[in-house]
């Protein structure tokens, strides 16, 4: 009887440990998290006359998608096209520009 109570003893103990680490024994596939897409912008830095124009570039990486919206943050800050084509306003200050990866509307830039 000693023997038959080994046996069960050692199949409940296996079975315990089998369910216990999620039942079959077999782990799952891990997936690895994606990279963080990153916007970086470029151009000159340097003080725009009102109504000059000035062309500023947007690299995204980690994404196969390297689009950008680009923006103006202020109200009245003046006005940029998608090509990143920016023009100064009439009204004197600092302004800043936005380009916001199409991919991941989380990741963006700015320039003053």
């Amino acid at each position: 009887m000693s023997n038959r109570r080994s046996s069960l003893f050692f199949a409940l103990l296996l079975t315990g440990t089998l369910y216990g680490c999620g039942g079959s024994g077999a782990s799952a596939p891990s997936s690895s998290p994606s990279p963080i897409v990153r916007v970086s912008v470029s151009g000159v830095f340097i003080p725009l006359n009102t109504g000059a124009s000035r062309t500023f570039s947007a690299t995204v990486t980690n994404s196969s998608n390297t689009a950008v919206s680009w923006s103006v943050v202020e109200t009245g800050g003046g006005s940029i096209t998608q090509a990143g084509i920016y023009t100064a306003p009439a009204t004197p200050g600092t302004y800043t520009v936005k380009a916001t990866a199409q991919a991941d509307s989380s990741a963006s830039a700015t320039a003053a």
